[in-house]
Formats: structure tokens, sequence, C-alpha cells
């Protein structure tokens, strides 16, 4: 059974037998092998662990101070906050939510909030943070899929800007850029990959359709424009200047004046770097004139 230690309170027959642990205080106690405690443990100073402690029930600590590893087994419960220098790793061997968020907060201002804070005196075109999103190939290879990155444009004090751009794997390559959004434009395919843009409206697929391949830009058609000799329409522009626009043979194609007979048309051509007029469609007293 258990071993106990015992004293006497005092000298002769009339002392009595007394647990030596049932109320201990000592200045060092120093214990090489299992400790039980089944009542309250309380300790003014400090405890040094080499070996493991098991809590069963619950421990309220209000400073812990760990250097290794803690391995726990059941859920934290922590109504304080939790400020970590270092990394941390977060591992769910499911599809369950890995990191959840929440705030019972029932006003209407946002929350609940996440911030990347680069915590330092800032200076332009300085990295802010990055949002990986990273898997494996078929292959077992791991490979950047996407990514978020913001920038600091400008650290000015009172005319700060910043930056933020989008990636995508293509093709195998990790990091081609799908958006930028800066302080003066926002640019799609910032790094000239064959990637299609596409805008549609209520009614069309393809209100603007941007062909990289092709350097085209066609208007309510998702194929090219051709008025020689194609049957789409729409309306296709290419980066050499040519235009087509095709309607339906029900359909007319309209160009209006809306001010007194002028010009509606003009017509150029450059030679030699000079650009001169060849002719122009115009309305004289309500007819139409060829000059």
């Amino acid at each position: 059974g258990d071993v106990k230690v015992v004293y006497l309170d005092g000298a002769g027959s009339g002392a009595a037998v007394v647990d030596a642990f049932a109320s201990l205080n000592v200045v060092d106690l120093k214990v090489e092998d299992d400790l039980t405690v089944t009542d309250d443990l309380i300790v003014n100073g400090d405890i040094d662990l080499e070996g493991s402690i098991d809590v069963n029930g619950t421990a309220n600590l209000d400073v812990v101070d760990i250097d290794g590893a803690v391995d726990m087994a059941s859920t934290l419960q922590v109504d304080g906050a939790i400020t970590s220098s270092s990394g941390a790793t977060i591992t769910t061997a499911d599809n369950s939510t890995t990191l959840n968020l929440v705030s019972t907060d029932t006003d209407a201002n946002a929350g609940p909030h996440l911030r990347l804070s680069r915590n330092v005196t800032g200076a332009d075109n300085d990295a802010l943070g990055q949002v990986e999103f990273s898997g494996r190939d078929d292959a077992g290879n791991d490979f950047l899929f996407a990514q978020i990155e913001a920038y600091i444009v400008d650290a000015s004090n009172g005319s700060e800007d910043g930056y933020l751009e989008i990636f995508r794997g293509v093709g195998g390559t990790e990091r081609v850029s799908a958006m930028v959004l800066s302080p003066d434009i926002t640019v799609f395919n910032e790094n000239s990959a064959d990637v299609d843009f596409r805008v549609e409206s209520d009614g069309n697929a393809n209100a603007i359709f941007v062909n990289a391949g092709d350097d085209r830009v066609t208007f309510f058609n998702g194929t090219t424009v051709n008025a020689a000799s194609g049957t789409a329409d729409g309306l296709s522009v290419y980066s050499d200047g040519r235009t087509d626009i095709s309607r339906a043979s029900s359909q007319a194609l309209n160009l209006r004046r809306r001010t007194d007979d002028g010009v509606i048309l003009n017509f150029y051509k450059e030679a030699s770097g000079s650009v001169s007029s060849v002719g122009s469609i115009s309305t004289e007293g309500g007819d139409l004139a060829i000059g």
C-alpha cells in the first residue's frame, strides 16, 4: 500500500501520531520519484521540473514561463491575450476549420479582425506581408498555387500609398501576376502571360473579352470578329489598329451626328511619317456626301 511519513507531536505516551504531509510547510522539497497531492498545493516560489507534469483537473496559473515544448491532448482555454515571439503551426488531420476567429460583439462595427502588421518604421517599397496558398502536385512536390502580397509604395507621413498584388501559378510557373492594385492604376496580367480576360454583363458572358494570345479586345463576343469573312457579331480591336465590326443581317450599323450638317467620318493615310486626309463622309442639307 501507500507509505506515509509520520511524526509524534510531543513527548511521552500522550504524543499524537501526525501525518507529516497533512499540512507540509518546508523551505526546499526535493522529490526524486512520483509526488501525488490529493488536496491543494501552494508554492510561493519557483517550480523547476526536469520531467513532465500531468494535470487531470484545472491548473490556474498567473504567469507561465516554459522553455520547452507543451503537449496538450485536450482543449486550451485562455481568457487573456496570447503573445508569441516565434512562429506557430496548427495542424488538423481532417478538413475541419484549422483557425476560427470569432467575435461575440453585438454592435454594428466590423469584427472579428485579422491584421498582418509589420511593426517597424516603414520605408518605400517595403514588403508588408504575404498570404500563400501552397499544395503538392501529383508528384509530391510543393507548389505555390496562389499568393497575395502587399507593399508600401510611399511611406511618407500624410501621403502613404499601398500596393496589393494577386499571383497564381500558370503552366508550372509560380507567382504569375493576376492583378495589381497600385495607387495610380489597376493592372490585370502584369506578367504578360497568355491568359485571357473576360467581363460578363447581365445578358452576355463576353461583354469584354481580351484575347492575350492574339492581342485582341472583343466586345460582346468571345471569338474573333472578322468583318470580311467571319460570321461572329460584335466588335474586335487589335493592337495593330485593325478594327472589325459585324452586325446581324437584320440589324443596321448606325452612325449619328447630333448637330448640324458636317463630317461624320474622316479618313487619313500616313506615308513616311506624314499624315494626310484622303476623304470623309458627311451630311450636307440632309444628304450624304463623300469627299
